[in-house]
């Protein structure tokens, strides 16, 4: 959480910032129900986040290591 709150700071998102603010306020999931929002909740953020990073910065190339 902390490190897409990063994410969403450094990309000046400020509607993602205030959505991982609500959820990092928010009382905790006590419920199935309510677990599985929040999760759903976070995903989409997550998403948006990452495709944010990919149109701004195109797709991230793959890192070959030799053994």
């Amino acid at each position: 959480m902390e490190l897409a709150l990063k994410l969403a700071r450094d990309l000046d998102d400020h509607e993602m910032m205030a959505r991982l603010r609500s959820l990092q306020a928010g009382p905790a999931p006590e419920t199935p129900d309510e677990r599985q929002s929040v999760i759903k909740e976070f995903s989409s953020i997550n998403q948006a986040l990452s495709a944010r990073v990919k149109a701004d910065y195109g797709q991230p190339k793959p890192i070959h290591r030799r053994l």
